[in-house]
C-alpha cells in the first residue's frame, strides 16, 4: 500500500486528476489541500511563496506505473509532480478496504 502525493500548480488540474483517478478506480479516496512552496532565489537571496495544490490518496503500490501513465496521457503539457510514500503499518480493516475497493492488478 502507498500514499500518493500529486502536486499541481492549478486547482482545476488537481480536481480533474482526482476525478480521473477515482473514476478509473485507481485511488480509494483523495484529499485536496491548498499549500505554499517556499523557495530561495539564488541571486537575490529572497524567499518567495508560490501556491500549489496537494492531492493525497491511498492505493496499491502495484498501480503506481498505471497511475503515472494516466497522468502522462492526460497532462502531458503540464505534468504534475508525482511520487509515492509507502504505508508501513495500517489497521487491518483499512487494508482490507483498499484491497477490496481498488482496481485489481
Amino acid at each position: 500500500m502507498i500514499v500518493l502525493h500529486i502536486i499541481s500548480e492549478q486547482e482545476i488540474q488537481a480536481q480533474r486528476i482526482i476525478e480521473i483517478l477515482l473514476n478509473k478506480n485507481l485511488l480509494l479516496d483523495a484529499m485536496l489541500a491548498k499549500k505554499e512552496i517556499y523557495t530561495l532565489h539564488k541571486l537575490t537571496k529572497k524567499v518567495t511563496a508560490n501556491p500549489y495544490f496537494l492531492i493525497v490518496g491511498q492505493t496499491k503500490a502495484l498501480l503506481f506505473n498505471e497511475i503515472n501513465e494516466v497522468l502522462k496521457t492526460n497532462f502531458a503539457k503540464k505534468m504534475p509532480v508525482f511520487y509515492a510514500v509507502p504505508i508501513i503499518y495500517m489497521d487491518d480493516n483499512q487494508t482490507k478496504n483498499i484491497k477490496k475497493n481498488i482496481q485489481f492488478v
